[in-house]
């Protein structure tokens, strides 16, 4: 199975894709915005269970946090019921963004470190999520996004599928291809492409999807197709991307953190004494509009 070859998202088994996606939805969180577990009026947004060291915590957009922030609770959803975790309650790791991303309305960097205590991270797993382990798999050779090579998707909460009134908040996947963008101050950016002329199923609007994870499969073949595997999830399903902003258009992509950025940059922000301490009680922050928009 050393031999690569290139199969179509399409053609790929769905009890194969299936797996997958049970895999990566362990560690991803979809989550509502609001004033308490019974408010109906939320705002969505996504996440990935973290885990840096002896640290746990949800990994998203730092314009999510700015947000969520205004809003006594941020209530995670699982399969096996909802769990609100009050904001007040939530110690953020924000790096100050420094600049705009060129040809957007972004300001960069875009990414947050919501930290748990050990008593919230032990109601999350006891509603059957997982941290997933940075460290683990921080020198995987399938980190490397210079190639197309692999599974990738990406995973979200769009504000288009949700159903308040039926309580019904799904988790989307959908199999997406990257592309490098740029690198500015240590931290890396990829497009991710929706292809949404080509696919009109999909939601047009992303928002919500904002601190989704991209993932990246590696897996195997036989020689006549019939049995598809992933050798070792640890090393082969991989967060790669954590994606904040919808760029406008009919082809839109989003923008996403790359591999450095979750990997290297965000560890080495968590090491500084005073990562958290710029973002002031009473701040609130202009959302930007189309074209460029918050996933």
């Amino acid at each position: 199975m050393n031999q690569s070859i290139a199969v179509p998202i399409r053609n790929l088994p769905e009890k194969f894709t299936k797996s997958i996606h049970d895999h990566m939805r362990l560690y991803s969180v979809t989550m509502l915005m609001a004033e308490n577990i019974e408010d109906v009026t939320v705002i969505p947004c996504s996440g990935t269970l973290c885990s840096y060291d002896s640290k746990a915590g949800i990994v998203t957009a730092r314009h999510v946090w700015e947000e969520a922030r205004k809003h006594k609770s941020l209530i995670v959803m699982t399969d096996r019921g909802p769990l609100a975790l009050k904001t007040e309650k939530l110690v953020p790791a924000v790096p100050q963004p420094r600049s705009v991303l060129a040809n957007t309305a972004a300001r960069i960097p875009d990414i947050a470190f919501l930290y748990l205590d050990p008593k919230q991270k032990s109601e999350i797993e006891g509603l059957g999520k997982v941290f997933y382990s940075i460290a683990k798999r921080a020198n995987s050779p399938h980190l490397d996004v210079q190639t197309a090579a692999g599974y990738w998707t990406i995973i979200g909460n769009p504000k288009a599928l949700l159903n308040v009134e039926e309580r019904a908040v799904p988790s989307f996947i959908y199999g997406t291809e990257v592309a490098h963008f740029c690198q500015e101050d240590d931290w890396d950016y990829l497009l991710v492409n929706l292809n949404i002329p080509e696919n009109p199923g999909i939601p047009k609007n992303f928002g919500g999807v904002s601190g989704g994870g991209v993932w990246r499969t590696m897996w195997g073949v036989d020689s006549d197709q019939t049995c598809f595997r992933v050798s070792n999830l640890i090393d082969d399903c991989l967060l790669v991307e954590m994606s904040f902003y919808q760029t406008g258009g009919d082809g839109s992509q989003l923008i996403a953190h790359g591999p450095n950025s979750i990997y290297n940059r965000l560890p080495a922000f968590l090491q500084e004494p005073a990562h958290n301490n710029w973002l002031e009680k009473d701040a609130r922050y202009t959302r930007i509009s189309q074209p460029g928009r918050y996933a």
